[in-house]
């Protein structure tokens, strides 16, 4: 909570002039707050209605000694448990944190946000007021009716389709991460909204652009490769893709990137359900706690970008499970990877060149299309043995939970 004058403090000493001399209006009272800042309503001369982001004042000063702290419980830790070693990660921590105690960055990476989707029309990301903006204060328009994208029951109220959100929800971040390689790193739902846009048509408000990650070119490249190859079964790519990541540990790295178990039989097929269900997540769980060695390894030899954007992918996955699931975000997803790959200028561009990506892509296609397909036939298979009391009820669970694809 704020101490009594502080935001008029840190106007004063950023912009040399309390709230009320800048705006026509201003809200003391804050409609949102997280762990960096406050949010408050304003309205300016010219009659705006923004929404303006000022950090705690003492946030920068406790910076120093809040990471002192955390790297001395780092270290101290290993000794109880010795498999419990992530010193590794304070350097990048220290460095993000930083980075999103940068108001005016903040508004950079939202502006490049709103470029790299202009393309999307769905996608809005609300405007910055440069003349009101510092380190520590960001303001921005103000968005006027829209929804948490979790509220699904305002969301049916308003008559907003949710398969439709889910879409617009996973392909943004599905373009980002596979096309553009600069990555929203906190895509939760209080960063994400819906609305009716001026022209009617729904639109996706993405807000908090504080934290985000870029991705080298070469690593975005081998992380589309990566979703490529374990769709194809094609081992030599996996194996090369992960090995450009720096890991050696193949299978384990494309299943916590797929976020789903792999299963490669002895014909070097790879096999696993296009739909995330319950077994999956035993049988994930079961494999962390198997392998907790490996998997440390596996973090640890990561490029230190693709960690945030990890958290995006889960993210997005647990939003989308919020929603009903309402899309298959694996399918979209391995999509806007082909997709990505096929921008590596390295494979050529001549006519040959041109045609063997085509080829490639119209493959993909075919199998990713086959391997729902035959999720689908296996289920209406099972349904329909039920149907007939040609087998127990049971079977219709063991068939949504265990089907290989």
């Amino acid at each position: 909570k704020r101490g009594k004058g502080e935001v008029d403090e840190i106007f004063q000493q950023d912009f040399g002039k309390k709230p009320k001399d800048i705006f026509k209006e201003f809200d003391e009272q804050p409609i949102a707050a997280a762990s960096l800042a406050q949010v408050h309503k304003a309205v300016t001369h010219d009659g705006e209605t923004v929404a303006v982001k000022v950090q705690y004042i003492d946030l920068r000063d406790r910076f120093d000694g809040d990471m002192f702290t955390l790297g001395l419980l780092l270290a101290c830790v290993p000794i109880l448990h010795p498999k419990f070693k992530f010193g590794w990660i304070l350097p990048e921590l220290r460095t993000t944190l930083a980075a999103e105690l940068d108001f005016e960055r903040e508004g950079r990476n939202s502006e490049k946000c709103k470029k790299d989707l202009a393309h999307l029309k769905y996608v809005y990301v609300p405007s910055v007021f440069w003349d009101i903006t510092q380190k520590r204060v960001l303001t921005t328009e103000y968005m006027e009716h829209g929804v948490k994208i979790t509220d699904v029951r305002k969301i049916k109220e308003e008559g907003f389709c949710l398969k439709t959100i889910g879409r617009m929800l996973v392909e943004s971040m599905a373009e980002q991460i596979f096309v553009t390689g600069f990555v929203h790193a906190d895509p939760h739902p209080g960063n994400l909204m819906v609305r009716k846009g001026p022209s009617g048509k729904l639109q996706l408000i993405i807000l908090d652009h504080g934290l985000y990650e870029k991705l080298p070119d070469e690593d975005r490249l081998a992380l589309c490769n990566l979703w490529k190859s374990a769709i194809l079964s094609d081992i030599p790519l996996l194996k090369k893709s992960s090995n450009q990541l720096g890991v050696k540990e193949y299978n384990i790295l494309a299943s916590m990137v797929l976020q789903r178990p792999l299963y490669q039989d002895n014909t070097d097929t790879i096999q696993f359900n296009v739909r995330l269900t319950k077994s999956d997540m035993e049988a994930m769980q079961q494999m962390a706690a198997k392998h907790i060695d490996k998997l440390l390894d596996v973090l640890r030899a990561l490029p230190t970008p693709l960690m945030l954007v990890m958290r995006n992918i889960n993210i997005v996955r647990s939003v989308n499970s919020e929603l009903g699931t309402p899309v298959n975000r694996f399918n979209i997803m391995a999509r806007r990877a082909a997709g990505g790959a096929a921008l590596d200028s390295s494979a050529g561009t001549g006519v040959v060149a041109t045609i063997r990506r085509r080829a490639e892509r119209l493959r993909f296609d075919f199998v990713l299309w086959w391997m729902g397909t035959r999720s689908w036939l296996v289920q209406k298979y099972c349904r329909t043995l039920v149907a007939l009391n040609l087998a127990p009820p049971e079977l219709l669970t063991v068939a949504k939970s265990m089907i290989p694809v």
